[in-house]
């Protein structure tokens, strides 16, 4: 994965300065290929069954299975035929020919805010397959709540849904819930593994496959229960006329010697002290009192923050032998290092969630925040916006280790699934539009719309529409991609670390000490293994953590013993 990773970072920064990966004609998006003669190139590995005679008298045989590397269309001077989009249709259009469909009709559950961003494509569904989309949304707090009773229930009254946060597939599909995608994305192909494809066509319009940390998400033990419609790695943004003002550098060089260094540079004790020494300074900007910072201290997202400053020292969430694993030091000096800056920043925090955090920011009250892409959508539109064009993107703030070494570690936390009900009807059909709607054009389309989709696809970060809404830093970005954790995936994910933010919040709100908080989820996450033990899924829950280990950055991988 590693090197896929710095791969696409070497073909970004190749092609972005002198090929345009898209544009835009009447409104919809069109592309262009990045590779050299414009065609996806593939090669695969494929499985074949020799029967060979044994013996020589040709009565005993025996059957011998051997791979190899086959030429597919696409390579060796042919165009692979049709794109992933066209792939689905094409299949949609046949299975209606055919009459293969109980319904004329796909239903789509999502989370309010979200369906602004797949809502465009239904009519175009309906047009060129005849089948129509229906939607309807769900607050979206209440997205694990509203979703998991379907694998009780089996209603199969929807189709697909669009579900937030990441880690929730561990439970739906523990549960049962979620369709296994995986023999239909052999049938048609929906361009989604980076593994196989010429490192020249990672950025071709019509391949783009997604990151490898966002296509680790949803695939389970190798079979795939999910797509991504949203690449919520998270990134650190900084007010710059602040960061960059001569006089508040000035001060801040009285203070410690220092002027304010590029973001880039920042660790976690500076950044605690920029945030504290800007929530001093007691700023107006925009017509609002700018605090330190804005980052999440409630019940559903604070857990995050604290994981970016436990990871890069080494932290994890699980022993090998699953055991809970964060009760520890390191642990309890991420918790309080958190903990230090609360006090400079907005009550609001407490109980905010991120429609509170992409109202205030844009509003001018936070130096920095700590969110995924999308809130800048939010910072540079003019219809929303107070402080256009005043923050940038950053990576991450490293912890220092004690010889001198700065990591980092992001994540992908939150994030939208788009996957399939199990017990729905007509589940090709489903999937065919699943395929479709998140496919390399479409999915441009979707992130270009408003709303809170971020880049998951190579493509996604050369598309203009895409480079227009998160420029100037939009390496950066990659680069937390590139050094960005995998959501938590293993049966029972969700409310295992709902368990551990419910002791967190208490303790930002001084109701508890750090080390009780720690202890006590301890003990609630080993209640829950224990009673995952007693259902006999104990080796599944160890085959998922053992298998998710592999889409951890390298540099974590080393600093845990998994590399």
């Amino acid at each position: 994965m590693s090197e896929k990773q710095d791969v696409g970072r070497r073909r970004f920064l190749g092609v972005v300065g002198g090929t345009v990966a898209g544009l835009v004609v009447g409104g919809v998006i069109g592309s262009v290929a990045t590779s050299a003669g414009g065609q996806q190139v593939r090669t695969v590995t494929e499985t074949s069954t020799v029967t060979q005679t044994v013996g020589g008298q040709g009565a005993v045989t025996t059957t011998v299975t051997s791979t190899a590397t086959v030429t597919a269309p696409g390579v060796g001077g042919a165009a692979y035929p049709y794109t992933a989009e066209e792939r689905a249709v094409n299949a949609a259009r046949e299975l209606v020919r055919q009459g293969k469909i109980t319904q004329n009709k796909i239903v789509i559950m999502t989370p309010a805010g979200a369906t602004v961003n797949w809502s465009w494509s239904f009519p175009l569904w309906e047009e060129l397959t005849g089948i129509k989309v229906e939607s309807f949304e769900v607050p979206y707090g209440e997205s694990y709540a509203k979703i998991l009773p379907e694998a009780a229930a089996k209603t199969g009254s929807w189709h697909l849904t669009c579900a937030p946060p990441g880690e929730v597939i561990g439970d739906f599909e523990d549960a049962g819930l979620t369709a296994d995608l995986t023999e239909y994305v052999k049938k048609y192909d929906p361009n989604y593994d980076p593994v196989g494809l010429d490192e020249n066509n990672l950025l071709n319009a019509d391949a783009s496959p997604p990151h490898p940390l966002c296509a680790s998400v949803g695939n389970v033990l190798g079979r795939r229960f999910s797509f991504v419609a949203d690449g919520d790695v998270w990134c650190m943004l900084v007010r710059m006329d602040i960061a960059r003002d001569p006089s508040i550098n000035d001060r801040f060089a009285q203070q410690t010697g220092n002027r304010i260094p590029d973001p880039n540079l920042w660790d976690w004790k500076l950044y605690n002290s920029l945030v504290k020494f800007v929530d001093g300074l007691n700023l107006t900007t925009a017509g609002n009192r700018t605090r330190g910072a804005w980052n999440y201290r409630e019940r559903r997202y604070s857990n995050f923050d604290w994981a970016l400053r436990y990871f890069p020292r080494g932290g994890k969430y699980l022993t090998d032998d699953i055991k809970p694993d964060f009760n520890n030091e390191k642990a309890l000096e991420a918790l309080k290092e958190q903990q230090e800056i609360t006090q400079n920043m907005d009550d609001i925090v407490f109980s905010g969630d991120f429609t509170e955090q992409y109202t205030d920011v844009p509003a001018g009250k936070a130096f920095v925040s700590l969110q995924w892409p999308s809130l800048a959508k939010y910072v540079n539109d003019p219809s929303f916006s107070k402080v256009v064009n005043l923050i940038e993107q950053f990576h991450i703030p490293h912890h220092i280790h004690p010889n001198g070494e700065r990591v980092y570690v992001s994540g992908y936390f939150g994030g939208v699934l788009a996957f399939q009900n199990k017990y729905a009807p007509d589940q090709e059909m489903a999937y065919l539009f699943l395929q479709w709607i998140t496919a390399p054009k479409n999915s441009t389309v979707a992130i270009s719309k408003p709303g809170w989709f971020d880049p998951f696809r190579y493509g996604h970060f050369l598309h203009p529409s895409i480079v227009k809404i998160y420029a100037p830093n939009l390496l950066n970005l990659l680069d937390n991609y590139n050094n960005g954790a995998p959501p938590f995936t293993i049966p029972r994910s969700f409310i295992l670390l709902d368990k551990l933010r419910a002791e967190f919040n208490p303790y930002y709100l001084g109701q508890q000490s750090a080390e009780d908080a720690l202890a006590k989820a301890e003990e609630e996450w080993k209640n829950i293994i224990s009673t995952i033990e007693s259902e006999g899924k104990l080796g599944k829950l160890r085959d998922q953590w053992n298998f998710q280990k592999q889409f951890y950055p390298p540099r974590y991988r080393e600093m845990v013993g998994w590399a």
